[in-house]
């Protein structure tokens, strides 16, 4: 299923031209790097999102992949698991949620929503009957989020894009309070997925949110983000799908350093 975005992304990749222009040498590595340590990274580039897919897709995936392994969540779960993605991009959560289900031989019917901002992420998705994507801003306080109805709430690689960019970050987290305090049913689950770095506001997100918990578990990758505190290891650093190169892209060979905070109410 993936494998097979990959090739549409790289089609749709060669296809596609530089945002800035002829007169500038296109590096879509350099303008996703530099927007990331400088948060002022914007998801408005199609061929930059082609190429995040490409480049960091298979990696993503499998993060959260081996974070369903350590976790066992799914062991909760029968029949139907209705899912929320918020900030979704491609939707790495979807993919690793399918392929755990059929690996595991799982009695579970995915029915999955992607909510993003950007139109641009639109060539990377897959169009499938269980995956649904709407397009709203998630800073929006007029237009409040609702958690009705939904088993699993996953917030993948968008919190430390939003943290002091214009103090996008404070709204963000308002929508999921308020979500949180008037909607949210219990034995649902909150899942965190981010950078395990102080500076991107990892720390900002779990300080805020989880008082409105009582049953929080903190996993990691690469190493622990605290000395002394229970954080449980994700010790599977392998990427779950075959490497292959496109043209000058190399993917990603192993998972990145990440932490996943899961929130259950």
């Amino acid at each position: 299923m993936f494998e097979h975005v990959l090739s549409q992304c790289w089609d749709n990749y060669q296809n596609t031209e530089c945002c800035h222009g002829n007169n500038n040498l296109c590096n879509c590595y350099n303008c996703l790097h530099t927007g990331f340590f400088s948060h002022s990274d914007e998801y408005n580039c199609e061929k930059k999102m082609l190429f995040y897919v490409l480049n960091y897709g298979a990696s993503y995936i499998s993060e959260f992949y081996h974070y369903l392994s350590v976790s066992k969540i799914l062991n909760d779960f029968n029949g139907n698991l209705n899912v929320l993605s918020l900030g979704c991009g491609f939707c790495p959560d979807y993919y690793a949620l399918s392929k755990f289900i059929k690996d595991n031989n799982l009695n579970i019917q995915l029915s999955h929503l992607g909510i993003d901002n950007s139109i641009f992420w639109e060539k990377t998705r897959l169009n499938n009957t269980n995956i649904k994507y709407q397009l709203s801003d998630l800073t929006d306080l007029s237009d409040p989020l609702s958690f009705q109805d939904y088993n699993i709430i996953t917030i993948n690689k968008v919190f430390s894009s939003l943290y002091e960019r214009n103090s996008n970050h404070i709204a963000f987290l308002q929508n999921i309070g308020n979500a949180i305090r008037t909607s949210m049913q219990n034995n649902s689950i909150l899942i965190f997925n981010d950078v395990n770095h102080y500076a991107m506001g990892r720390d900002v997100f779990d300080n805020t949110i989880y008082r409105y918990f009582n049953n929080i578990r903190r996993y990691y990758t690469g190493y622990p983000p605290y000395v002394g505190d229970n954080w449980i290891a994700i010790p599977q650093t392998d990427v779950i799908y075959p490497i292959n190169n496109f043209g000058n892209i190399t993917p990603l060979t192993t998972v990145t350093k990440t932490v996943f905070f899961e929130y259950r109410k």
